[in-house]
């Protein structure tokens, strides 16, 4: 059998995949546009065949100049050389394939997508990796389908444009300082993740680093470094993780200068971030999809709403001037922290924060609740808290989901539940990439 077939991409998939056929074969082409014909490289993958690209024989319409120099091996974005509003088009054609499949009644009510109004410079938050390359350290992304292949990125889009020159900054920093880089085949080694933060809000930095041992001293000489060469930069943390697996965040970071939190705005209210607490990266289009919860849970005016893993407590604090009390559900003892603290600070007296997973909470819960808000994982909810959240009974449920598979699973069980789906508007917060993010509103019927 040809292991490297001809074949023409069809269409753009959930993922990011190009889907094609030959041989009677569903082929799933990585990087594919609709429109390219291409050379493949078959690859077996489980159940599923894959063809990598190894010649681009005839380009799709939809391939355009790339925003940097490292976008063909870089896995931060896959398809910045693809026009923004293009990007679009493929998406809300994913979306409405995939609920094609997993659940047909969110089509009749699903709004088109609200396309970012900024496509560069948008992410308030980059993990960065550490590697080598000619002998001396760099930070980058790692490579596309890899997990040891680091690629430097010195013009990324993504972040900020002051955030080039900070990355070259550290990354010489540390290559000066003789410090190892994790091998992540042999597990050991010192040097492991650089993750950035910047309030688009108050224009300051958070600049944490991850290492495989405690770097503490040096930390000390890093931060008057990076302080002399960047002011922006208001706070510096480190987090040790000697673990062999590649868990980007370990359970505590520890704080080495400046201020102990990041503060970011959203619309009106202010929110203070711990560096290992969830906040949307998008901040700019996060108000997009707040003031579309919002708007829902006004028509309402619940006098009780529940926000499950409310993070930091941004959405809870958000919409909280419609409701008389609001109760917000996180089992990440960091971002409680900073619930609490935020609910105060933005003079949210009716918000009250609790600490546990959303399963064990809401097992045997009896307090009558009016609204559910659930932002879950991209893994979607666990079944057994599914199950717990539709029968509290509430009249109204807004999920929002990053991830349409499996918000199409969750809404199978809620509507075998008795709720009904009455609008879905997709929003793209993450530009260049194949994530998109959805509110769906259900009513109980």
């Amino acid at each position: 059998m040809c292991d490297e077939p001809v074949v023409t991409v069809e269409k753009w998939i959930y993922q990011g995949l190009g889907l094609a056929h030959w041989n009677r074969k569903t082929i799933f082409v990585p990087r594919g546009l609709p429109g390219d014909e291409v050379r493949i490289r078959l690859r077996k993958k489980k159940n599923d065949w894959e063809g990598h690209i190894v010649d681009l024989i005839s380009p799709s319409p939809l391939r355009g100049q790339a925003l940097c120099q490292v976008a063909a091996h870089c896995g931060g974005c896959l398809f910045n050389h693809v026009a923004y509003l293009d990007q679009v088009a493929l998406k809300q054609t994913m979306l409405n394939d995939v609920f094609r499949k997993f659940f047909p009644p969110l089509l009749p009510v699903m709004a088109p997508i609200l396309p970012a109004e900024f496509s560069r410079f948008y992410r308030n938050k980059m993990d960065y990796a550490f590697g080598k390359m000619e002998g001396r350290t760099i930070l980058g992304q790692k490579k596309a389908g890899t997990f040891d292949q680091v690629v430097e990125t010195r013009d990324c889009q993504l972040l900020s444009e002051d955030s080039q020159a900070m990355l070259g900054a550290i990354a010489q920093f540390f290559d000066a300082s003789g410090l190892s880089v994790w091998d992540y085949r042999e597990k050991k080694g010192i040097l492991r993740h650089c993750v950035i933060r910047h309030s688009k809000a108050f224009d300051q930095y958070m600049v944490h680093i991850v290492s495989g041992q405690d770097i503490s001293a040096i930390m000390r000489q890093f931060s008057q470094m990076l302080g002399a060469q960047f002011p922006k930069v208001s706070s510096i943390y480190l987090s040790v993780n000697p673990k062999d697996g590649d868990q980007l965040y370990p359970e505590y970071a520890k704080h080495i200068s400046g201020a102990p939190m990041l503060k970011e705005k959203i619309g009106e209210y202010t929110f203070d971030l711990l560096p290992l607490s969830f906040f949307q990266t998008n901040t700019h289009q996060a108000k997009v999809l707040y003031d579309i919860v919002a708007d829902a849970v006004q028509k309402v005016s619940p006098k009780r709403l529940l926000d499950l893993y409310c993070g930091v407590g941004s959405i809870g604090i958000y919409v909280s001037e419609a409701t008389e009390h609001l109760l917000g559900i996180e089992e990440n003892p960091h971002a409680i922290e900073n619930a609490k603290r935020n609910a105060a600070q933005n003079g949210v007296r009716h918000g009250e924060f609790l600490l546990g997973g959303v399963r064990q909470l809401l097992k045997g819960w009896q307090t009558p609740v009016d609204m559910v808000i659930v932002d879950p994982p991209r893994a979607g909810m666990d079944p057994k808290a599914l199950e717990r959240m539709a029968n509290l009974g509430a009249k109204h449920l807004i999920y929002v989901s990053c991830n349409p598979v499996t918000l199409g699973r969750d809404l199978q069980l809620l509507q075998k539940n008795g709720y009904a789906a009455t609008l879905a508007q997709p929003v793209d917060m993450f530009p260049h990439t194949y994530h998109i993010e959805t509110v769906v509103l259900l009513k109980k019927v």
